[in-house]
């Protein structure tokens, strides 16, 4: 596990994730955003002998956009403004098609 994940650093608090989305967000009907965040670690046996665990850290968005009586839904897991407004854009795009 590196540093960061070991600090927590990796996460974003709901209020800062809050404002980037507000910032990003298109203007639209509706829009909606669920952030997951999880860690996981896995454990194997092989031939009867235990090998090494391994961590993992799985964690993004999932955008809900309603526009132009459409629905759209994107995924990212670049949760810096530019990203989430990236993710926006091709929710918004599928809302319209």
């Amino acid at each position: 596990m590196s540093a960061a994940h070991a600090s927590g650093a990796w996460r974003i608090d709901r209020d800062t994730l809050g404002r980037r989305a507000r910032a990003a967000a298109p203007a639209c009907d509706f829009w909606s955003l669920r952030a997951v965040s999880e860690t996981v670690e896995r454990l194997k046996v092989r031939d009867d002998i235990a090998e090494a665990p391994v961590l993992g850290d799985d964690s993004g968005v999932m955008l809900t956009v309603v526009d132009a009586g459409g629905i759209g839904h994107a995924a990212t897991a670049d949760r810096s403004e530019a990203g989430l407004r990236g993710a926006f854009a091709s929710a918004r795009a599928l809302a319209r098609t």
